[in-house]
């Protein structure tokens, strides 16, 4: 089972396993994540944390909580993962959000947050690269606070000119094309 809270304070980018468990009663009721969803938390004390996600890789499906959605779809789950950190998912999110204390994207406010996605093969070069810069932040043991710093600004870089583009170059809408489907 992975609960929305888990999203910001247990897991990464994805995950195949979960730190929470619960008895199959409990899970009967759960709304469920087949393998290659990506898990979004939808509430959060912050606008920069609502919409993190995870990208469930296990083999089965997976129980989750309230407070988030499940988002699958036939493109790549973790090229869409890896959109949903730039500055460009950013800013539409934020004029989605409601809340002061508490902060809240509702299904259908993500539903029409636009996202252009090149053909299949493209997105999985960018997850390959953007996979190898993920593992290359990862290992920041000997390094100092500077060079860590500037790796993550490095990749932060990388990551939004591999992921932002111009849609004159043979993308397609994903809220059009994209076989997707909030739960």
């Amino acid at each position: 089972m992975i609960h929305y809270g888990q999203i910001y304070t247990k897991y990464e980018f994805a995950t195949d396993t979960t730190v929470s468990f619960t008895n199959d009663e409990i899970f009967k009721r759960l709304r469920k994540a087949k393998p290659h969803d990506i898990l979004i938390a939808t509430t959060s004390e912050n606008v920069q944390d609502v919409g993190k996600s995870v990208v469930w890789l296990g083999n089965e499906e997976v129980g989750f909580s309230g407070d988030m959605y499940s988002y699958s779809t036939t493109e790549n789950s973790k090229y869409i993962a890896y959109y949903f950190q730039t500055s460009e998912f950013q800013k539409q999110k934020e004029r989605k959000v409601t809340g002061t204390k508490l902060i809240r994207i509702h299904g259908e406010d993500m539903k029409q947050i636009s996202l252009l996605l090149p053909p299949l093969e493209i997105q999985e070069k960018v997850v390959q690269v953007l996979d190898k810069f993920q593992l290359l932040l990862a290992d920041t043991q000997g390094l100092l606070p500077k060079e860590i710093a500037e790796r993550q600004k490095q990749y932060e870089y990388y990551r939004e000119k591999l992921l932002t583009f111009d849609a004159d170059c043979g993308s397609k809408q994903a809220s059009k094309q994209a076989s997707k489907q909030a739960r």
